[in-house]
């Protein structure tokens, strides 16, 4: 009985490999795959040096443009002591999430809490943001109706395209 279980376990592994080609893909893939390339350990550094480069460099004109927008806006801006200005407070910002996890409903604080819907978005590693939204966050040690955080919050809204 053995010998008959070995020898239709051999058919079938025959018919198997035959069937799929098992042997040709794997010499292909041997042949083709595990091919040895010498690299230049010097040539990798320079290239990846010179891509980072690049890359650090767009960051940086990205940066001096709004440094530039910013300085300019400031610039602009009269200072108001007493200011009266909406804006939306992040500590004030509830999700439909926030209010499934809190047992709470929209109406029960819309004088309160702002509401923004928020989608997952790979840009900010898979955070849940609202890209067509922007909040102001105030520490929570500051008094957010402070001339001085309402003026910076009125001027800094020119930085923001319409």
């Amino acid at each position: 009985m053995k010998n008959m279980t070995e020898a239709f376990g051999e058919e079938i592994k025959k018919l198997t490999f035959n069937l799929t080609a098992y042997e040709t893909y794997s010499e292909m893939a041997h042949k083709h795959l595990t091919v040895p390339k010498e690299y230049d350990p010097q040539e990798l550094v320079d290239n990846l040096a010179r891509e980072i480069e690049a890359l650090l460099e767009t960051k940086v004109k990205a940066v001096e443009k709004l440094v530039k927008a910013a300085e300019d806006a400031k610039k602009d801006h009269e200072f108001r002591k007493h200011l009266q200005l909406e804006y939306v407070n992040n500590k004030k910002v509830l999700s439909q999430e926030d209010l499934k996890l809190m047992g709470m409903n929209t109406a029960m604080n819309s004088d309160i809490y702002a509401m923004i819907n928020l989608t997952q978005d790979s840009l900010f590693n898979d955070v849940q943001v609202n890209p067509n939204y922007s909040t102001i966050h105030v520490p929570t040690n500051v008094y957010d109706q402070a001339p001085i955080i309402l003026n910076g919050i009125q001027w800094s809204k020119k930085l923001t395209p319409c």
